[in-house]
């Protein structure tokens, strides 16, 4: 029992340095409170991660126009979340395209996203996103607003981008 105590211990220590060095790092994160099925109560209920299709059938029994209307379960959305949302749309539609422009830095879909999230220059979007092209497309990121929230970060912690982009 002790050896069980003193492991969590030791654990919980790391991961407490851990995110104190990725905070002082200043990297900053953008990621919304909800998955593919939108915000409501099944969005508090499964999570981000867990079934889309259980969260958007608890979503349609009324518990998302009630979040949206009041505010509440995970429906308080900024200008950001609503260029995210679009910017999934697309992700979602092109979603392969997206991934084969990002690799080269530049293409039609490449420009076509920068637009969506406001940015002036597409060759320095397409520059920046190609240069992180591993941190928005992993084996963990399998889901279009993973992605998206990974290219939204991947602006917020780029000081050009950020001059550049209107995120909302």
């Amino acid at each position: 029992m002790k050896n069980i105590i003193l492991g969590f211990i030791i654990l919980t220590s790391t991961l407490t340095l851990f995110a104190a060095g990725e905070k002082s790092k200043g990297i900053k994160k953008f990621s919304r409170p909800y998955g593919m099925a939108g915000c409501g109560l099944g969005s508090m209920v499964m999570g981000k991660s867990g079934s889309q299709v259980f969260a958007a059938t608890t979503n349609n029994t009324g518990s998302q126009l009630f979040g949206i209307t009041t505010g509440t379960s995970n429906c308080v959305d900024g200008s950001e979340n609503q260029v995210a949302s679009k910017s999934d749309q697309f992700i979602h539609g092109n979603r392969l395209a997206i991934q084969m422009d990002i690799a080269r830095g530049s293409g039609e879909t490449v420009s076509g996203l920068s637009q969506i999230l406001g940015c002036s220059n597409s060759a320095t979007f397409g520059q920046a996103m190609q240069k992180n092209y591993d941190q928005i497309f992993t084996k963990e990121k399998t889901v279009t607003n993973e992605i998206t929230d990974s290219i939204i970060t991947v602006i917020q912690n780029d000081s050009d981008l950020m001059q550049q982009c209107r995120l909302g």
